[in-house]
């Protein structure tokens, strides 16, 4: 799970479930490809990673839209770091 600004981004079951932290509420929720085994956060690019199987999919922050993926085949990702 991570913060970006009043968002909390957590994973949910083949999913991302996105939090409003001022009212605690669940206020979208964006499928996934797989279990989310990690979330990282691209301040730069204000993007949003996540680790689902052998594929890492970007997330704009601001639309809570799926910008791209990426696909790492023949290993599992079960982590994520953005330097």
């Amino acid at each position: 799970m991570t913060a970006v600004e009043n968002r909390l981004f957590s994973s949910a079951r083949k999913g991302l479930k996105v939090w409003d932290l001022g009212t605690m509420k669940c206020v979208s929720e964006m499928p996934d490809y797989g279990i989310i085994k990690a979330i990282a956060y691209w301040k730069e690019r204000n993007l949003l990673l996540t680790a689902a199987d052998k594929s890492i999919l970007l997330w704009d922050t601001v639309s809570l839209t799926n910008v791209g993926s990426v696909k790492v085949a023949p290993y599992e990702i079960k982590a994520l770091e953005v330097a």
